[in-house]
This record gives C-alpha cells, structure tokens and sequence, in this order.
C-alpha cells in the first residue's frame, strides 16, 4: 500500500525500514524549495487505507508516524476482522 502511494521502484523497496517515517521519505522525494506540486502521495496512501480497511486514516495519523506503526495499524484491523467472521 505505501509503496505503491509513493511509486517506490522495486528496486528500492527492500530499503526501507520499519523505523522509518513516512514524512521523512516524503520529505526525502521533495527535498528541494523548487519542488512545491507533490503526486498526492499521502492523499493516495490515505485513500488506499481508507478503502482498504475501511477505518479513517486521519484517526491514525501523526507527523511522526513510521512505517512500522503503519503496518501495526493494518495488522490490528485486519485481526479485528478475522474475529468478526463466522465460526
């Protein structure tokens, strides 16, 4: 999900790493003044999230969120389903 927000290449995926945050790479990509129109990154990894797990991303949200706690929020809602489905 957050890779294909960010259109990370392959090649660069297995660089990431679970502390990291996610404003830090954003940060990273647009680094420079001059670079003031983003590809909506964040819009879209909230879209993804939001259609995905269908809980608010904004309630998750924080500046400092890493892609670790990231996945954390995922794994927390996808066990939350598991729960609810028939026996």
């Amino acid at each position: 999900m957050f890779v294909q927000s960010f259109a990370i290449a392959n090649k660069d995926m297995l660089k990431l790493r679970p502390n990291d945050s996610i404003i830090s790479i954003y940060r990273a990509i647009y680094r420079h003044w001059w670079m003031v129109a983003d590809a909506l990154e964040l819009e879209m990894l909230a879209d993804s999230y939001e259609a995905r797990y269908g809980e608010s991303f904004a309630s998750q949200w924080h500046e400092r969120m890493t892609l670790g706690e990231l996945f954390g929020c995922t794994q927390d809602l996808s066990l939350a389903v598991i729960d609810h489905l028939p026996r």
